[in-house]
């Protein structure tokens, strides 16, 4: 399991080793950053690609540990209410 997890974790990481550099500020030549610019040709491009990361690294975490904790909150409900009952 935990070799799967690497594995899908390389998959998902891949798509930013493309689109990200490492870039020279242009007025302070010795800082250097990691950004995306330039790396689409237009801007919906770009925009797709970050919707994308939004709802891959927020909104899809977001969703399934809603649904565990809903879950969870079920299935202590019914196990108190058959020990109380």
């Amino acid at each position: 399991m935990l070799t799967v997890a690497w594995v899908v974790a390389l998959l998902c990481s891949a798509p930013q080793s493309l689109v990200f550099r490492v870039m020279h500020h242009p007025k302070v030549p010795e800082f250097e950053q990691c950004v995306s610019f330039e790396a689409f040709s237009n801007h919906h491009q770009e925009l797709a690609y970050n919707l994308t990361c939004l709802l891959a690294m927020y909104f899809l975490p977001l969703i399934i540990i809603t649904v565990c904790y809903a879950c969870i909150f079920c299935e202590i409900s019914k196990n108190s209410r058959e020990i109380s009952g």
